[in-house]
């Protein structure tokens, strides 16, 4: 049973997110989903984060929502640690990068399910966690 209060959302990001993460923490303070941030640095994330992911439906978590910035292929690793939804939403610095790199998301994740919006799409990532949670309660 969730705890009154406990986070349905979960999110992880790296510092330099937090200005392309700002829609999605607006609506989601706007709609009164309560939410957990996790930001880590970049060399920190995918092993904090795998222990992080790891115990997300412990802590009430229903939906998980990954910065895609600097490290593009972040959603697919950690999609493959959890049953729960792994939103992937591309921040401003992966757009910025996308050029160097292209389309490593799609190609990280093809073997971990998980959603993939588009370029600079944390508004999106935040509704579409809250359509989840809705289908869940």
């Amino acid at each position: 049973m969730d705890q009154p209060g406990a986070p349905l959302v979960g999110i992880i990001m790296t510092s330099s997110d937090k200005a392309s993460m700002k829609p999605c923490f607006q609506l989601l303070d706007e709609l009164g989903i309560p939410y957990e941030v996790k930001i880590e640095s970049a060399a920190r994330v995918p092993n904090v984060g795998q222990k992080w992911v790891l115990e997300a439906h412990e802590r009430g978590v229903r939906a998980i929502i990954v910065a895609a910035g600097r490290l593009a292929n972040l959603g697919g690793v950690l999609a493959a640690h959890t049953a729960l939804p792994v939103i992937v939403a591309p921040s401003s610095d992966y757009t910025r990068m996308r050029d160097i790199a292209p389309l490593p998301l799609l190609r990280v994740n093809e073997s971990s399910p998980s959603a993939i919006l588009a370029d600079e799409g944390s508004r999106s990532a935040a509704e579409l966690a809250v359509r989840i949670i809705n289908r869940s309660l």
